[in-house]
């Protein structure tokens, strides 16, 4: 019965066992090995999203320096120019002013000024007309409004009454046709500048319808724009002058 039980039982193979129990050994050290590279790889992960994440702080740190800094700088351009501004502004009112107060010292200059051109101008004709006045036969005529005025000395002399002469033109026709356009060109030189004084002989008609000589000497008087307003002649009879 004891020798039945024995040669129906296997030898155990220790080779196999062996080399079953050194896999498994080589399967924990895998095993090990890599929950130990994973970990690694973990610590790795870890450290280069940390890393990442630092980095990424810098980098909006950074942005937002350069968001500060440009903010900055627009803020400092816009104060610049509204300063530039403000002071052109001021620039140009201080100009106007100052322009508005050369203006109207040059304008009180310059009224001042006309006002002593006009008095010399009037004591200069006040002047000449007492010149003229010592003359005989004074005669007056104002161009805009048309008066014309002889003296009596002037009447007497060629027979004539106040009034009998009313403008330019009648004195003008009662020239002799044969000294009118001489006197005219007399006239014509002394208004253009030519000379200062109109003078002139010529034959002028009597009230009798004859014909007397005199000598005649006068000034026009121009206005601002250059245009005859006035002109005072006295005249000289010369009759017997001529005779001689």
């Amino acid at each position: 019965m004891m020798k039945t039980s024995r040669a129906q039982k296997p030898d155990l193979d220790w080779s196999q066992v062996r080399e079953t129990i050194r896999m498994m050994n080589l399967a924990v050290a895998q095993i090990e090995m890599s929950m130990k590279e994973g970990n690694d790889s973990v610590e790795t992960l870890t450290d280069a999203f940390t890393t990442m994440v630092a980095r990424v702080q810098v980098i909006e740190q950074l942005a937002k320096q350069k968001q500060d800094i440009e903010q900055s700088f627009q803020n400092r351009r816009k104060t610049i120019i509204t300063i530039i501004l403000a002071f052109t502004f001021i620039l140009i009112i201080a100009s106007f002013v100052f322009a508005n107060f050369i203006k109207k010292i040059f304008s009180i200059y310059n009224k001042r000024f006309e006002t002593k051109n006009i008095l010399l101008e009037k004591w200069k004709e006040r002047y000449e007309l007492a010149i003229i006045a010592t003359n005989d036969g004074l005669w007056d005529i104002n161009f805009k409004s048309k008066k014309i005025f002889f003296s009596k000395t002037w009447l007497d002399m060629f027979g004539y009454s106040k009034g009998d002469i009313n403008s330019y033109e009648e004195w003008l026709n009662l020239v002799h046709k044969d000294d009118r356009d001489n006197v005219i060109k007399k006239m014509k030189e002394h208004e253009s500048g030519k000379c200062d004084h109109f003078m002139a002989e010529y034959r002028l008609k009597t009230k009798l319808n004859r014909y007397k000589w005199t000598f005649s000497r006068g000034k026009i008087f121009l206005d601002s724009s250059g245009k005859p307003e006035r002109l005072l002649m006295m005249a000289m009879n010369i009759v017997e002058r001529k005779r001689i």
